[in-house]
């Protein structure tokens, strides 16, 4: 009984441990969303204009926002955005393979303490980039998104806190934890904003040094996180390679928010790239170079190559998961771009526009927290099937979506476009029932695997989205008027697109698709005549 206590204290502190490190890794992030923004806008206004440097001055603030006004400063400076929002999301797409493999070999702990120091890096290139205006061109800023190569950045962080809560809790458990930690990013976004402006009306740098201060406290919480991998597991006596879904009795969403998907699979041909033959007994040396780097990304890499191209089926639900998540990464680069609108359009000084992103925020909280378990509770009396609330959720968040940001591009008084991103944040839970949508409509043996592919899909979508959005957003500016904000537009018309595939979605196949594949089909038969 005693011990039993003890090691529930001792998990409840590890996952509340895990809590406060993804919390506040989030929120340093969060925090410099708009103080981002602002730090370009102030570089490139002041090399721009050529404007006095008074200290004083221009850390309280920066230029005049009504001097920056003009279309050569606010396209620069979407330019930059929409960029940096996609190599951001390059750096995470070609690095999350080899952390994952370090993850495994090494444990989770070194990823952790990796992935902020990248972003530590890529935060003090950026601030002293946009610091130092008068030596370093303004587009230098984008060389930070290459330190996110050191461990990861956002991506791989988000994914090796989950794996390593999937791995304290009990199974029958996972659910409740991996809803609570879902719910520290959104936390983050609500509280951010009116902090960020706080500080950025004091100086312009300070969101800086604040999120730095979190990062380097972030470094010291991940050595006291409990490690995680294979060395772990062996050290343990542990079973090493067992699979266990992250939702406990629902292993849809197994692997999907950790490493493992991303991992080639214990093949012979992979067994004998580490080391050991199909032949137990009989050991293969190998070569210095398939244990480098190099080798190891690419083998990842071409894994998930193989992984997108096995399940591109005549299937149309997984299909149409796969198009939404590249679809939806598009559209929703366009929020980035918010801010800048406001402060263009309707004369907002752009420190105060974090309202936005609180905004945003706060219609997430609700969607996750009210409204999305509301609305499940309700179909589910009616006797609804997963797959049918799932897609009930889908088309209702895209509709809305599509109508939200046609508002914003045809709004014209700050408080309708606010209302707007308002309404977009209400969305969120567009995510989670396509991904709970994915996993009902893949075959029971292989319903780990497609999350990779959608993730990845996602990603590449950032990749697009950035720059797509900002050449959107640049379309017709002029010394006389401010953007014309298409990329709302355009962001409206891809959620429509999406709309139209989800009506195309057979109301059977999505329900019915959890069957097994012929040849597990064919094992549970031969297992039924054998017991016979």
């Amino acid at each position: 009984m005693a011990q039993r206590v003890l090691k529930s204290i001792i998990e409840n502190s590890s996952i509340w441990l895990l809590y406060l490190l993804y919390f506040s890794f989030r929120f340093a992030h969060f925090l410099l969303e708009v103080p981002t923004i602002r730090m370009i806008e102030y570089a490139a206004c002041n090399r721009e204009l050529d404007l006095a440097p008074h200290a004083s001055i221009y850390t309280r603030g920066g230029p005049n926002d009504g001097r920056c006004n003009i279309p050569s400063i606010q396209t620069q400076i979407s330019t930059i955005t929409g960029w940096k929002l996609s190599f951001d999301a390059l750096a995470g797409l070609v690095s999350i393979a080899y952390f994952g493999h370090v993850a495994e070999k090494r444990g989770h702990r070194i990823v952790l303490t990796l992935c902020c120091f990248g972003y530590l890096c890529s935060l003090v290139w950026l601030t002293l980039a946009c610091y130092f205006y008068r030596i370093l061109p303004v587009g230098i800023t984008l060389v930070s998104s290459v330190f996110l190569l050191i461990g990861g950045g956002q991506l791989v962080f988000a994914a090796m806190t989950v794996a390593l809560v999937a791995d304290i809790v009990d199974p029958s458990s996972r659910t409740k934890y991996l809803l609570l930690l879902a719910a520290m990013p959104h936390s983050g976004k609500l509280v951010a904003p009116p902090i960020a402006t706080g500080l950025m009306k004091q100086n312009l740098f300070l969101p800086s040094f604040v999120s730095g201060i979190i990062i380097i406290s972030c470094v010291a919480l991940a050595q006291l996180v409990k490690n995680a991998g294979k060395q772990q597991h062996l050290a343990e006596g542990e079973p090493v390679g067992v699979e266990e879904p992250l939702l406990g009795d629902s292993p849809s969403h197994n692997n999907y928010h950790g490493t493992q998907t991303l991992i080639p699979p214990a093949t012979p041909s992979n067994q004998a790239a580490d080391g050991t033959d199909a032949d137990p007994g009989h050991t293969i040396s190998i070569s210095e170079a398939e244990n480098s780097v190099a080798y190891r990304f690419m083998s990842s890499t071409t894994h998930l190559i193989e992984l997108a191209g096995s399940y591109v089926t005549s299937e149309t639900t997984p299909l149409f998961c796969y198009a939404a998540f590249f679809l939806k990464s598009n559209a929703m680069a366009s929020e980035a771009f918010g801010a800048q609108y406001l402060a263009e359009r309707f004369g907002w000084d752009l420190q105060n526009t974090t309202i936005i992103r609180f905004a945003l925020s706060l219609g997430a909280v609700i969607a996750t927290v009210a409204i999305g378990p509301f609305a499940s509770f309700l179909l589910k009396r009616r006797g609804a099937s997963a797959a049918r609330i799932n897609i009930y959720i889908v088309r209702v968040s895209l509709l809305v979506l599509t109508m939200s940001f046609l508002v914003a591009w045809r709004a014209e008084s700050s408080k309708l476009f606010i209302i707007s991103m308002l309404g977009a944040g209400l969305c969120e839970g567009l995510e989670p029932a396509l991904q709970t949508l994915l996993s009902v409509s893949t075959r029971a043996e292989e319903i780990s695997k497609p999350f990779g592919v959608a993730y990845t899909f996602s990603l590449l979508g950032d990749m697009t989205g950035g720059p797509l959005m900002s050449a959107l957003i640049s379309i017709g500016r002029s010394t006389a008027t401010p953007s014309a904000a298409f990329c709302f537009l355009g962001s409206s018309f891809i959620f429509a697109i999406i709309v139209v595939l989800a009506f195309c979605v057979p109301r059977g196949e999505a329900q019915g698709s959890s069957r097994p594949s012929p040849r597990e089909a064919r094992r549970r038969s031969q297992n039924t005549s054998e017991r016979g």
